[in-house]
């Protein structure tokens, strides 16, 4: 034949979407026949015959059975405890290969019959891309602490991935302000919102990531109470007091001089353009709450 391989319909690949859980080991079933296992009760696709007992599948370890179409995990058809969750069963509950069927399926990974010895060979990985190295695909980095006081360290975790050697930071307002280490601990003395940068690499080719406004700092001594905001005067966001941050780069927060609780000016998040899942943070400055014995936090 021209062409050696396996086809799966829609409705039989993976558990989700038109296929099921029952039938999501198929393809690990079919990728077994084709190198070389029988089902459990032998050659043929009729389980459930009491003849199948006669049957074998050249198998030590699998025990005779007459097959299976459901999930009885206390079968015995044929003197013996059947192995139903043999992934060449039909029982829709697999889970497993005996060590000899492991055994029989590199045995012909190995053999020249139906050329599946030439799935490894090195003129087949060379021709179907296997040899080639990995290229950088992604620079990524998180931290879980966005938002710290002047004076805190924070850790950058690098989720960069295919093969990564090399870690250039740049992070402005930092102390050290670079790095290359793959997970970096600064400092950050000065109040602010910093951007973060990380170019990576893997001996061959880089690739870089920038997030704007990244880390906020605020200020490490507080406001006394009691403290109030009416944004008065406020043009932008961020500001030296407020702070906004929104991880799709969209922030929404912005101050506007029509309509107000009292004076001319109030903050608004404008939704318009949100999407679901969007969130938008508006951050004060640090407020001392130490000589605060009852708390009320009100918005008008």
């Amino acid at each position: 034949a021209s062409w050696d391989g396996i086809v799966l319909l829609h409705n039989y690949t993976g558990s989700i979407g038109t296929s099921a859980p029952s039938r999501s080991r198929t393809l690990t079933h079919e990728v077994g026949h084709w190198i070389n296992l029988a089902h459990t009760w032998g050659n043929s696709n009729e389980p459930g015959l009491t003849s199948n007992c006669n049957g074998d599948d050249n198998v030590s370890d699998t025990p005779n059975t007459i097959g299976w179409t459901s999930c009885s995990l206390n079968g015995s058809t044929c003197g013996s405890l059947d192995n139903v969750e043999n992934y060449m069963e039909y029982s829709y509950c697999s889970k497993m290969f005996t060590e000899g069927q492991k055994q029989r399926m590199l045995a012909a990974l190995n053999s020249g019959t139906a050329q599946r010895n030439q799935l490894w060979q090195p003129s087949n990985l060379a021709a179907t891309g296997v040899l080639d190295d990995p290229v950088v695909c992604q620079a990524a980095f998180s931290t879980p602490t966005q938002v710290v006081c002047a004076g805190d360290s924070v850790r950058f975790f690098d989720e960069s991935f295919h093969g990564i050697v090399s870690w250039d930071w740049d992070l402005t307002g930092a102390s050290p302000a670079t790095s290359s280490s793959e997970d970096p601990v600064v400092v950050y003395d000065t109040p602010g919102l910093y951007p973060v940068g990380l170019t990576v690499g893997d001996g061959n080719n880089t690739v870089s990531t920038q997030q704007s406004d990244y880390i906020l700092v605020l200020p490490s001594m507080g406001q006394s109470t009691p403290y109030s905001e009416g944004f008065e005067g406020v043009t932008t966001l961020p500001n030296n007091d407020w702070y906004t941050l929104d991880a799709t780069g969209n922030a929404a927060w912005e101050p506007v001089g029509t309509a107000s609780f009292s004076g001319n000016s109030s903050v608004r998040l404008d939704n318009y353009f949100g999407s679901d899942g969007d969130v938008d943070e508006l951050i004060s400055t640090t407020v001392d709450l130490s000589n605060a014995t009852d708390v009320t936090l009100s918005f008008r």
